[in-house]
């Protein structure tokens, strides 16, 4: 998105599904907003937010020990 020079803003899924979309555009720097309806997607979106969360704190606790 960066090489056509997309303003920063809100990215807006109806779908999320898994959470591609978002997580992508999260790591780009733009603030999400998303649907999903069906429990799995939501389980499985709840589940990468936690995994990523887990391993950030990993990472920093090896960075002060």
């Amino acid at each position: 998105m960066q090489e056509y020079q997309v303003p920063k803003g809100i990215i807006f899924d109806p779908f999320a599904g898994v959470g591609t979309t978002i997580f992508a555009s999260s790591e780009l720097g733009y603030d999400t907003e998303e649907i999903e309806l069906l429990p799995i997607g939501i389980k499985l979106i709840e589940n990468r937010v936690y995994g990523v969360s887990k391993a950030e704190k990993f990472e920093i606790s090896r960075l002060i020990d």
